[in-house]
């Protein structure tokens, strides 16, 4: 059509949409699902590491409780022979020892410490006052919660070693 403007015309006509509304709503869907369902997925894993953390470490809490009822709070023969049957009963910790009030293992239902016991962070349990979770690193690299809670007599404490790995579960995406 000719317009009032010279050499400026205009054209008319439709177009018929096919496919690409429909689809760019499918497809703004799709996305949507992806990424609740991812969300959902990384929620879940997240409550699962927390309650696995919650379930080690709140094991480790009540063997030492039952150890100090016990009276263990020295490296006497009755006392290491009660770590070790206490530790023979919970996969998850690696060793059980009785800490000087200086922070220095005193003795441990391995027998002697191994490696050097650096303290890289400290936390009382909210729930147990008593109760101090410590995170420690043992020679160069390995890393372990230690959890800690004062003996009934004497001044030392009760400390067990969970490895930090242990309480965040391996997943794969698939």
């Amino acid at each position: 059509a000719r317009t009032p403007i010279k050499g400026f015309y205009l054209a008319g006509g439709s177009v018929h949409p096919g496919a690409g509304v429909p689809m760019a709503t499918l497809n703004h869907w799709l996305d949507a699902f992806v990424e609740r369902q991812g969300q959902n997925e990384v929620d879940s894993a997240a409550r699962r590491t927390i309650a696995l953390a919650d379930y080690r470490i709140g094991r480790a809490v009540t063997m030492l409780d039952d150890l100090a009822a016990r009276g263990v709070a020295a490296c006497r023969a009755d006392h290491l022979d009660a770590l070790r049957v206490a530790n023979l009963s919970f996969g998850a910790i690696k060793e059980l020892s009785i800490i000087a009030p200086d922070g220095s293992d005193i003795c441990s239902d391995l027998g002697s410490a191994h490696g050097e016991r650096v303290v890289l962070a400290s936390q009382s349990v909210t729930a147990r006052p008593d109760a101090v979770l410590e995170l420690i690193r043992i020679g160069e690299t390995t890393k372990f919660i230690r959890v800690r809670r004062p003996a009934l007599a004497g001044d030392n404490t009760l400390a067990a070693l969970i490895p930090a790995d242990l309480l965040v579960p391996r997943t794969s995406s698939r």
